[in-house]
């Protein structure tokens, strides 16, 4: 496949030109924001309930109603859930990483496909790419050097001394420096070069087993549902992948361990309480079941108008995820839960758990910090690990 990449000028401009060109886009920006009017504060009501279409992701994530994480963080404990929630003031924004990065560009590769990824995400140039460039310090000090030019300084120093005297010398900084400046304008995602070859590969070794391609096919992405649940709790669910008669969810296995893949995707389940986000989706499909009859739909709705009557009941609905190894060779899985499934039923109570803590903890502490205030207990031996205890002897 090619790879998604900004486009270079065949004249390398020098380090003064790109930092004209970025003077001049944040002038622009800076402008812009000038003649835009004031962002009003995002409201802190939920959505009003409904099925989404095209809800950017960013959008999704901002909204304050209870998803699947927040199920699973009353679960830890109330204290972590008020630590990440809206309800802390001094929250911070949960950083990013390579791996989010790397999930999020899978996801819009398989999820939506070569072209909508190809105009989000754009690979680094290598310096392999540029025959002869100068990139690291010492070639510049070699260049210098053999210029008749001074060694010492900072690379940009050494950069400006060197295109002083030879303008067609070909610098590494001036050409990534240009090409960030040029992904940035065009509000794309900037992959290394090894995150992008993980990705791209990641996705082919989806598309070629049958079993999972077919499995992102017949459907809709990223589908986001709203709604209020019967204590009168406003929920949300993003389903990546919505199918007739199932569900589909695409998830990541780092799988450090090196255990077999099918066992480290069942560890994976149990570690990261995918049971319970299943159950929470399938709760919200539900609702998503209801609203579709009832015309509650918003965005642009790529089905058939019919499309609500030709999709499973609730009861009927299947769960499906498929899994990628994140570290290593790209091996994937796919794993479905069958309506009925002790594990669903079993995450189900746990989230009436969750949600009853969440309003109990709500009506004690309101927006005010949640701490536990449980007395201390005393453990009893049988508590403890088995290598901690000394009534249990090592089997011999």
């Amino acid at each position: 496949m090619p790879q998604a990449e900004v486009r270079l000028p065949s004249s390398h401009p020098s380090v003064e030109q790109v930092a004209g060109q970025i003077n001049t886009m944040i002038a622009e920006r800076a402008a812009e924001r000038l003649k835009a009017p004031e962002a009003e504060a995002q409201p802190t009501k939920p959505r009003e309930p409904g099925i989404y279409f095209g809800l950017p992701s960013a959008e999704y994530h901002a909204n304050q109603s209870l998803g699947s994480s927040d199920l699973k963080r009353l679960l830890q404990a109330p204290a972590v859930y008020w630590f990440h929630s809206h309800l802390n003031p001094d929250r911070q924004p949960t950083p990013d990483s390579p791996a989010k990065q790397k999930g999020r560009a899978l996801h819009k590769l398989v999820l939506e496909g070569l072209e909508a990824f190809e105009r989000s995400y754009s690979c680094e140039p290598r310096p392999d790419a540029y025959p002869g460039a100068l990139v690291t310090l010492d070639d510049l000090k070699a260049k210098c050097r053999a210029l008749g030019e001074p060694v010492s300084g900072t690379k940009a120093e050494l950069s400006r001394r060197i295109k002083s005297k030879d303008a067609k010398a070909i610098i590494f900084d001036e050409i990534l420096a240009t090409f960030r400046v040029m992904a940035e304008r065009d509000s794309m995602e900037i992959l290394k070069p090894d995150a992008m070859q993980e990705v791209r590969q990641a996705a082919a070794s989806i598309a070629l087993n049958a079993h999972l391609a077919k499995a992102f096919t017949g459907g809709v992405p990223e589908v986001s549902v709203f709604w209020t649940d019967e204590h009168g709790i406003a929920c949300k669910c993003r389903l990546d992948w919505l199918k007739p008669r199932t569900i589909v969810d695409l998830k990541k296995c780092a799988n450090v361990r090196e255990r077999p893949f099918d066992i480290a995707v069942l560890q994976a389940i149990a570690a990261y309480r995918y049971d319970v986000s299943a159950r929470h989706y399938l709760d919200g499909y539900r609702h998503l079941y209801r609203f579709a009859a009832e015309g509650r739909v918003f965005g642009e709705c790529p089905l058939n108008p019919v499309w609500h009557t030709r999709i499973a009941s609730p009861d009927d609905m299947r769960w499906t995820w498929v899994f990628h190894q994140t570290e290593g060779a790209p091996v994937t899985k796919g794993l479905e839960l069958l309506p009925g499934s002790s594990a669903l039923q079993r995450a189900a109570r746990e989230i009436v758990q969750a949600k009853q803590t969440y309003l109990a903890c709500l009506k004690k502490f309101g927006t005010s910090q949640w701490v536990s205030d449980a007395p201390i207990e005393t453990i009893d031996d049988t508590d403890l690990p088995v290598w901690l205890r000394e009534d249990v002897e090592e089997a011999v």
